[in-house]
């Protein structure tokens, strides 16, 4: 059994917080708080660990756990997957099915609009749906137009292009 721990301490003179947060499921804490008598607040980070990776392999392990609960955070608390009061499992079920598949088409999206990094629904939607859309059709050929209100619509606009261009 692989026991993480984090234990964050807090120190100012004679007061010495200590909040301590495991991995679930694991055994009981531990640290050490070094009160100081004066100078300014201090916060520590220790992460203790059996795996034998490298300091830098170590974070990057964080990092990629941090990425992932961050998805199910973002579709609890931006996409409405809480939770559903009806009591039958089949509708619940398919909701959160949907509720899931319009998160993937949204993150496809956006991913194309701005490839270099993801963006949450709180910030993406606000910045790619600022818009005005009209279709006109002339000689057989539909066109699209969208004029974006938004303070960023120059990037906007270069970005949307760059996903009209690869559909």
């Amino acid at each position: 059994m692989i026991r993480d721990y984090l234990v964050n301490v807090l120190v100012r003179e004679s007061l010495a917080i200590t909040a301590g947060r495991e991995a679930k499921g694991q055994g009981e804490l531990f640290g050490t708080v070094e009160v100081l008598q004066a100078g300014e607040l201090y916060e520590y980070a220790v992460l203790v660990t059996p795996l034998a990776e490298e300091v830098l392999g170590i974070a990057q392990l964080y990092r990629d756990r941090t990425e992932a609960e961050n998805v199910f955070d973002e579709l609890k608390n931006q996409w409405g997957w809480t939770g559903f009061t009806t009591q039958d499992h089949q509708r619940c079920q398919i909701l959160a099915r949907i509720v899931a598949l319009i998160y993937n088409w949204w993150s496809l999206f956006t991913r194309l609009a701005i490839p270099n990094r993801h963006t949450e629904a709180t910030t993406s939607r606000p910045l790619l749906l600022h818009g005005i859309g009209r279709q006109t059709t002339h000689a057989n050929q539909a066109t699209l137009t969208i004029t974006s209100n938004h303070a960023q619509a120059e990037p906007i606009r270069r970005a949307l292009e760059g996903v009209s261009h690869l559909l």
